[in-house]
């Protein structure tokens, strides 16, 4: 497939591996420049004797590089990535071992975890495991249940204008009585509360929604053994209790063609995080790929927005599955796909109150309209369709102006993800063409 200059810096990690990148983008410091339909290899001449051996793997994209650096892809696999996208590589009359090995080791990897098959005693004996362990977590659970109770009590009675100035510990105490209780979820809940005053104007609506949700989590607790399964996987789950991807990978996905819509990414206490938001063609449904990375090195797998995966994705367990897991990919490049969007607000509404019925605590949850028109109201932007109906969206200054100007007040097609109460753009769609927002 085609690759563009523009598409192989958004691979970048960071501003100044894509520098250091495009540094390496002339072919006289690689001794060895070729590429097939699959792969793209060479080596480039550092300041030592040997030369780094770096490769991609078109397929993921995916890359290899003996130089030192955690970075991913690092500053020799994007400037070989951009001399192939200029087509500077030639056809290679053989492909060496160390290529070829490498391949073969991501193409066993894989068709591994396509194939392994379980026998109906080690499915049994899995889902034994799962229950007792939940049981033991449950347990553990509702120990700190009656102290919450308390201290939302306290909270609601002496008014919320009294939280306003209080200091950290007033929330990390209850915090970490949570954390002590297992319950990590309703922990950093409560732990982020605290910056409510201080990030948005209406914030006593927003704490008291948070408080509503927090309350509806512990009560579900106390009486989850008469709940369906998929809710209780989702009020483990937001509880702070961790499926592990092993044991996700072994069930049985869905293999669609998926277009990768948006994605949004960010740094908290020294860890990256990343949100991918993709639409089956077939199945239309929506998956979130949701990563993470300590400190600086950057993702493995890149996606750029508007392409697309032929993949199967294994979806967590839970009452309204979003977040999933790509089992085996094969990336690709269609084009031109009809995208399924909601055809008004209303539409969009009436399908996220939907979602909340079947799960209460859903958030970042994928908003995908057509027919709206952005515009500012009182310094604000907002969405309108046809209907004359209007949804807030995020305010920050540059998507502001990105908007408008996309849009030059006519109809376009938004994606983004919705958070209760106002949508965050990741993306424009205009004649199927995705247009990534920053």
């Amino acid at each position: 497939m085609n690759w563009t200059t523009e598409e192989v810096m958004k691979l970048a990690p960071n501003p100044a591996a894509a520098d250091k990148g495009k540094r390496l983008t002339n072919a006289a410091k690689w001794p060895t420049l070729h590429a097939t339909e699959r792969m793209v290899w060479g080596t480039c001449q550092g300041s030592g004797k040997t030369p780094y051996k770096t490769i991609i793997d078109l397929q993921g994209p995916a890359y290899k590089c003996s130089c030192p650096s955690r970075q991913f892809p690092c500053k020799h696999a994007i400037g070989l990535f951009l001399l192939f996208a200029k087509k500077e590589t030639t056809t290679a009359s053989e492909i060496p071992e160390w290529v070829t090995s490498w391949i073969q080791t991501r193409d066993d990897s894989a068709s591994k975890k396509q194939t392994k098959e379980r026998t109906p005693e080690q499915v049994q004996k899995s889902a034994d495991n799962s229950k007792k362990n939940r049981l033991l977590r449950l347990q553990e659970m509702r120990s700190g249940l009656d102290d919450l109770d308390i201290w939302l009590g306290d909270l609601l009675r002496q008014g919320l204008a009294s939280v306003e100035n209080q200091p950290a510990n007033y929330w990390q105490d209850m915090a970490s009585r949570m954390e002590d209780a297992k319950n990590k979820g309703i922990a950093t809940r409560i732990k982020n509360l605290r910056y409510l005053p201080d990030t948005t104007t209406d914030w006593p609506e927003a704490m008291l929604f948070e408080l509503g949700d927090i309350h509806l989590l512990a009560n579900a607790f106390r009486q989850i053994e008469n709940l369906p399964e998929a809710l209780q996987d989702e009020i483990f789950q937001q509880s702070g209790f961790k499926v592990k991807k092993e044991e996700i990978l072994k069930n049985e996905g869905v293999k669609d063609d998926w277009i990768i819509l948006g994605q949004i990414s960010g740094e908290e206490d020294n860890l990256q995080f990343r949100r991918v938001w993709l639409q089956g063609i077939r199945t239309h449904k929506y998956a979130l790929l949701l990563d993470f990375v300590f400190g600086h090195g950057g993702f493995q797998q890149q996606y750029i927005t508007g392409k697309s995966l032929e993949a199967e994705l294994v979806f967590y367990p839970g009452s309204y599955p979003l977040r999933a897991i790509v089992k085996t990919q094969k990336l690709e490049d269609i084009g031109g796909q009809r995208l399924e969007a909601h055809q008004n607000i209303a539409a969009f509404l009436q399908t996220y109150a939907a979602a909340l019925g079947a799960n209460p605590w859903v958030s970042d949850f994928p908003c995908f309209v057509e027919g709206v028109i952005p515009v500012r109201d009182n310094q604000e932007l907002i969405l309108v369709d046809a209907n004359k109906q209007i949804i807030p969206i995020h305010q920050r200054e540059q998507l502001t102006w990105s908007l408008l100007s996309i849009s030059g007040g006519r109809p376009i097609s938004i994606f983004g993800e919705w958070t209760n109460h106002q949508l965050l753009p990741l993306s424009v769609v205009i004649d199927n063409r995705i247009i990534a927002l920053s």
